[in-house]
């Protein structure tokens, strides 16, 4: 996926009840099997295959077990066996460890439990990382430590980290569920990612660009970037729900009308790959 290299974190925000954890599956199964199965249109062109490793904390192995199987019936057979080979999907709940305890300190047996388990793999998902911390989600110390935590984690196995975290209710009351700082307690956990993911409710305008109305909006989910750091800012896109709960990207509709509202400004920084005058092209991106 562009814009998260390995060695790096990136986030996942998310409504309740949107999709987070579809959309998570869709990233897992798009790099394990190297956009063999790209269903949000993540992936950056021609890519090889990497291990990814999903930690679940919020549903046991039988119900992870109906997503993927929901998740399969849309991919092909060729697809699937790179997804069996490639992919590890482990339930934690009731033994969710516990990156940085309720004083803000980092745990360091929690962390090293996880290097020890995904030692391998190009891709760590967190799902969700309010279960996999103790700490105060309003305490930029608590944050910062645990974001620090999963950096370590990241450098240390050479992955990238994306973790999923929910959208605070000050954002889906003013509308701005798309915005880098939409997200629940801390602004440390939006400050110390380098890649940022928005999954809301997609707002009028948007369902109008595409043609649709708002009685239709049950059906899609609105993806956006709301930060990058090393590739140039990507535009939104619509995904659609399917009747089992999964999420594609529908290529046939067209955005070319949208124009995102005034709040939604994607946060990039000077330091990017173009002001600093370096090369990304090469990197993996998202370990892939």
């Amino acid at each position: 996926m562009t814009g998260l290299p390995v060695k790096y974190v990136g986030a996942l925000l998310g409504t309740g009840g949107i999709g987070k954890s579809y959309c998570l599956i869709a990233i897992a199964t798009a790099v394990a099997t190297a956009g063999a199965t790209d269903e949000l249109s993540i992936l950056p062109g021609s890519v090889s295959p990497r291990r990814v490793l999903m930690l679940a904390a919020e549903e046991d192995q039988v119900m992870l077990h109906q997503r993927f199987y929901r998740v399969g019936q849309h991919i092909p057979q060729h697809a699937r066996e790179l997804l069996y080979e490639n992919l590890l999907v482990l339930s934690t709940v009731g033994k969710t460890p516990q990156i940085v305890d309720r004083n803000g300190q980092r745990n360091e047996r929690a962390v090293q439990e996880i290097i020890s388990c995904a030692q391998g793999y190009g891709l760590v998902i967190l799902d969700t990382s309010r279960q996999f911390h103790s700490g105060d989600e309003n305490r930029s110390d608590h944050m910062t430590a645990f974001t620090s935590a999963l950096t370590h984690i990241a450098v240390s196995i050479d992955a990238a980290v994306l973790f999923s975290h929910h959208i605070g209710k000050g954002a889906l009351r003013n509308g701005t569920a798309d915005a880098g700082d939409a997200g629940r307690g801390s602004m440390a956990l939006h400050d110390n990612v380098k890649f940022q993911l928005n999954l809301s409710r997609p707002q009028l305008p948007l369902l109008r660009a595409y043609g649709l109305s708002e009685d239709d909006a049950s059906w899609y989910a609105a993806l956006d970037v709301s930060k990058v750091n090393f590739v140039r800012p990507m535009p939104t896109k619509l995904l659609r729900r399917r009747d089992d709960g999964t999420l594609h990207y529908d290529r046939t509709l067209d955005i070319s009308a949208y124009k995102p509202s005034s709040h939604h400004r994607v946060e990039t920084k000077n330091e990017s790959a173009a002001s600093a005058h370096e090369s990304y092209e090469d990197e993996d991106l998202f370990g892939i």
